[in-house]
């Protein structure tokens, strides 16, 4: 994630503010399965960040701004 990298912090830094595993945050740089509404809101409060979602044609697209 760019901005877990620009603040310098690590995997294990983000996860701890966001309240999930170490791991997850790995899947989730990796882009190995979609986020729930629920880890993306504790992405947001956590981290200050802002996502948008598009959802069209059966599909999810998630964009942090």
């Amino acid at each position: 994630m760019d901005h877990r990298a620009r603040h310098g912090l690590s995997q294990r830094d983000l996860a701890r503010l966001v309240g999930i595993a170490q791991p997850a945050i790995s899947r989730l740089e990796q882009a190995e399965h979609q986020p729930s509404l629920e880890t993306l809101a504790k992405l947001s409060r956590a981290a200050g960040l802002i996502f948008h979602l598009e959802v069209t044609d059966g599909a999810v697209d998630v964009v942090e701004t």
